[in-house]
């Protein structure tokens, strides 16, 4: 299995972030990255986000 990694921001508007760390939990050896000031759909261009991945 690949590595997983979720990244939530703590005040995701959309989706609790509660529910991916409920899913997170389900999943041996998946990481689990709080952010904040992305919400939900800005994450997908923020810098913060981009160089969590490139990492």
């Amino acid at each position: 299995m690949r590595d997983v990694t979720f990244i939530h921001d703590k005040f995701d508007k959309i989706i609790p972030i509660e529910k991916s760390k409920s899913v997170s939990s389900f999943i041996k050896g998946a990481k689990f990255i709080e952010i904040e000031e992305t919400g939900h759909f800005k994450m997908l261009w923020s810098k913060k986000v981009i160089k969590i991945i490139e990492e």
